[in-house]
């Protein structure tokens, strides 16, 4: 039988790791060799901006910069990008939720088997740094706007360097950025044309937990504060112009069989407060 000729896509694997100290996992990560196929780039992900969907595309900014920043803070704008790009790519992929807060937050009412370790490893409850929160919230703007991290191509997963998921060795090694390295599913179910799912915007607050909804605190320069109930407020990484450049959406791809999400049918004029990007 010719593999992934189900018509069901692939279960999400859970981030169970192996029982390995971290220089064990390091050396175990490296005996994996690297996929040899030529890597397809993503399409680019546009989610629109007018007044109707405004709501859900700030709650897809917060959830989108919350997993940049407790899952690649430290990492340099390329890592952060490319984690962003992998939430991006598990969104169009039928194995996952259509939103990008659904993808981050599946499973995160488990204390176990949370796709993202952040959301059920008791991260949210560290005060961000306004800095990085800052710069996360960037490259999230940049990721809805329609900028292709190309180095990761189509990869719906990845691990820190110094851990070893059991699911690893079943999947296609695809690259490694700073700690993190990353996979896409073998097969077709790893092609650029099975990532054909309509994205939807969460427009209801109950999307997004309490732990992400963070608002700026004028008086105090190193962090930001979590405030209930403003879900749709803008923290202080929109408001502040932090010119450096502008963003560049990635050209679109013609990819023969490939239609863009409902989502990418019109390309908005970006806000104000997304025309910046930040250099490593």
């Amino acid at each position: 039988m010719r593999q992934n000729a189900t018509a069901w896509p692939p279960s999400p694997e859970l981030q169970i790791y192996k029982p390995l100290l971290p220089e064990e996992a390091k050396q175990e990560n490296e005996k994996l060799p690297f996929s040899t196929a030529p890597l397809e780039r993503a399409l680019p992900l546009v989610l629109p901006s007018q007044d109707l969907q405004l709501i859900g595309r700030r709650n897809a900014a917060d959830c989108l910069t919350s997993a940049i920043y407790y899952e690649a803070g430290n990492e340099l704008s390329q890592g952060k990008r490319a984690v962003a790009q992998v939430v991006l790519n598990r969104v169009r992929h039928p194995a996952y939720p259509k939103s990008i807060c659904g993808v981050i937050y599946q499973g995160a009412e488990r204390k176990t088997g949370c796709q993202f370790t952040f959301t059920c490893d008791g991260s949210l409850a560290r005060r961000p740094s306004r800095d990085r929160w800052e710069q996360a919230r960037v490259i999230a703007l940049g990721a809805i706007s329609g900028v292709v991290e190309p180095s990761v191509g189509m990869a719906t997963h990845y691990h820190a360097n110094y851990v070893l998921p059991y699911w690893a060795p079943s999947l296609d090694k695809v690259a490694q950025i700073g700690t993190h390295i990353f996979y896409k599913w073998k097969g077709s179910w790893g092609r650029r044309r099975a990532f054909s799912q309509a994205v939807q915007l969460d427009n209801e607050s109950s999307a997004i937990p309490n732990a992400i909804e963070f608002l700026p605190v004028a008086e105090d320069t190193n962090s930001v504060t979590p405030q209930p109930d403003k879900v749709t407020s803008r923290i202080i990484a929109d408001e502040q112009n932090l010119t450096d450049a502008l963003i560049t959406p990635s050209s679109k791809i013609n990819a023969p069989g490939i239609s863009e999400i409902q989502a990418d049918q019109k390309r908005p004029k970006l806000l104000i407060d997304e025309k910046v990007i930040v250099k490593d």
